[in-house]
């Protein structure tokens, strides 16, 4: 639209200053409240069509019908049917009212309305009972120092008596130095484990599990001979294999063919 296409329109809008902090209501009533309330006259009243809010508004028809029935549950609107020369249908004659605020439905901001919402209690002229001593114990000190408490420091675990002290000790700075140090409840189970499994076999599952640089202690018959070969074992020995039966194919081809030069 030019400069020279506009016309100018209403100045203001005058709607209920309690509709801003009605919870009840969204965004989109509040707007189109407000261009409800440009079309209204001195005594709050007028008769736009649903369109004409709809295109001012930027929403559909159905959605302006859907804010007007709000507000008028609300108490801000009040619609009067309206029938035309022909006895048909006209726009509805709208009245913006100004309802007494409900503090159910307002936002607590300001302190008029926390004061309307939550009615301070009259004052009385009874005489508050006297404090009692039970009443002196129970009220917390002032004093920072009386009311500081210690934090309990917690208890020290010690090892069993049938475990190496040292050797355990050398599994405790192996932790911390993998940054993995180990929780009470960790060390508790470790020592169950231990137990379980005989304290007679403690050291060499202790320094084997240092050696390999693992994070957890595992019984002393993990790698018995034969039980299970590792990744790099398999792979050699497929790889060996392969090579052999390569070596032997050859030597019978060449035996076959009476020698390097075919006699």
């Amino acid at each position: 639209m030019s400069e020279t296409d506009y016309r100018p329109g209403p100045q203001y809008s005058i709607i209920p200053a309690v509709a801003t902090k009605d919870t009840r209501l969204s965004p989109r009533d509040l707007h189109v409240l407000t261009i409800i309330g440009t079309y209204t006259n001195e005594r709050g009243v007028c008769w736009p069509s649903q369109s004409s809010i709809g295109e001012l508004a930027g929403v559909s028809r159905r959605m302006v019908q859907k804010c007007v029935a709000t507000l008028t549950k609300a108490g801000y609107l009040k619609l009067t049917r309206r029938v035309d020369a022909a006895g048909g249908d006209a726009s509805c004659l709208i009245e913006v009212l100004h309802p007494r605020a409900d503090p159910r439905y307002l936002r607590q901001t300001t302190k008029q309305f926390h004061a309307f919402a939550h009615p301070a209690t009259p004052a009385t002229s009874e005489v508050a009972p006297p404090a009692t001593s039970e009443v002196a114990l129970t009220t917390p000190s002032n004093d920072p120092k009386e009311r500081y408490s210690p934090p309990t420091p917690p208890r020290k675990m010690t090892p069993p008596p049938e475990l190496d002290a040292e050797t355990w000790e050398q599994w405790e700075q192996h932790r911390k130095a993998l940054r993995k140090p180990l929780t009470p409840q960790a060390r508790a189970l470790q020592w169950k484990k231990l137990a379980e499994w005989g304290w007679e076999h403690q050291r060499a599952i202790i320094e084997r599990s240092i050696e390999r640089g693992w994070q957890g202690l595992f019984p002393p018959d993990r790698e018995q001979p034969g039980k299970r070969e590792s990744v790099l074992e398999r792979v050699q020995r497929q790889t060996l294999a392969k090579h052999s039966r390569r070596s032997a194919a050859e030597a019978e081809l060449t035996k076959l063919l009476g020698g390097p030069d075919g006699r």
